[in-house]
């Protein structure tokens, strides 16, 4: 399947996607499809505990894979801004 096809394909599966778990099982296929990162290296960093004390950040991350966190919006119209 060529790339776009790929793109396309996860973009409309992440739109009919109405949960977090949802959106997160079509990125992980993403992530498998695309760069061969299979499921059982995902799971350790799902819902991860993030802290900082010098950033003064804490809480969960959606999807935390080696050093990105990934985090993943139901509606960022819905999103405050700090």
């Amino acid at each position: 399947m060529p790339p776009d096809s790929i793109l396309i394909k996860h973009i409309w599966a992440t739109n009919r996607a109405h949960s977090h778990e949802g959106k997160r099982a079509v990125f992980s296929d993403l992530l498998r499809e695309v760069f061969k990162i299979g499921l059982e290296e995902l799971l350790p960093g799902i819902e991860a505990k993030l802290g900082s004390k010098i950033w003064g950040v804490k809480g969960r991350a959606d999807l935390l894979f080696s050093n990105v966190v990934f985090e993943f919006k139901l509606n960022l119209r819905d999103e405050k801004s700090p």
